[in-house]
């Protein structure tokens, strides 16, 4: 009976709402499964999968002295964790170290890359690794996506207020002057 509850809430919503709206919705309020339901119903009347973008720590990591592989290792594992907290949703994973992260890019072009990823992408989410909150790039890649609003998933909560914080601290900076 609960399931069938959530898929029609899922129903009504995707009929309320343009998929944009959802995206934003979800983007408040990840925790509601028919949310995300719902964006894959509105997905299927478009024939097109939900993409989501899977940040994981990669300068922070080799800086630190971490090898090349023990950090395709953990996005492989943050990618897993990405699958899991969408467990029972069909939709495409994305994680750029793992695309990239062995091609030598230059930081500049690396960014870009994952820039246009993101543009493309429906979701970004960001994991709970050890690293993650102390990752320029992953911090760059969660301030483009409120900028061009696309929807961030965060795996702890800690994580969000803390790069929420460091966006509200940038934003007053720039007004003050």
């Amino acid at each position: 009976m609960k399931e069938i509850q959530m898929h029609f809430r899922a129903l009504k919503v995707a009929y309320m709402f343009k998929q944009h709206e959802i995206i934003s919705l979800i983007g408040r309020f990840n925790c509601l499964t028919h949310l995300r339901l719902a964006l894959k119903i509105k997905r299927d009347e478009n024939m097109s999968k939900i993409k989501i973008y899977v940040a994981s720590p990669y300068d922070a990591m080799l800086n630190r002295g971490f090898s090349l592989d023990e950090v395709m290792q953990v996005a492989k594992k943050t990618k897993k964790n990405a699958i899991n907290y969408f467990l029972g949703f069909d939709f495409d994973y994305f994680s750029p170290v793992l695309e990239f992260g062995d091609k030598g890019l230059s930081r500049d072009v690396a960014m870009k890359s994952c820039f246009a990823e993101l543009l493309m992408a429906d979701f970004l989410y960001i994991g709970d690794g050890e690293f993650v909150n102390k990752s320029e790039g992953i911090y760059e890649e969660y301030r483009f996506c409120i900028e061009n609003n696309i929807a961030v998933v965060f795996a702890r909560r800690e994580i969000r207020e803390e790069f929420k914080q460091r966006l509200d601290a940038e934003n007053s900076a720039k007004n003050a002057f």
